[in-house]
């Protein structure tokens, strides 16, 4: 039996878990995930993958950039 997804109050949710990146690309990956027939184990990995990489990606840069300012002033 379907359920009716009400995609508003599925935004909502996102936001307060902080699913930022997931709530940004989530029509794009459930279409990838379509396209390749993936498992729902698969498709919670790859949601999960992909908002961890985009994390890694915004709070890396930021890391990085304070470690290299560390660098500097002990210079």
């Amino acid at each position: 039996m379907k359920q009716f997804i009400d995609e508003e109050h599925l935004m909502k949710l996102l936001t307060r878990l902080k699913l930022t990146s997931l709530k940004e690309n989530l029509d794009n990956l459930l279409d990838e995930a379509s396209k390749e027939g993936l498992s729902y184990r698969e498709l919670v990995y790859l949601l999960c993958r992909e908002e961890v990489r985009q994390k890694t990606n915004k709070y890396g840069y930021v890391d990085s950039a304070l470690s290299m300012r560390e660098d500097i002033r002990w210079i």
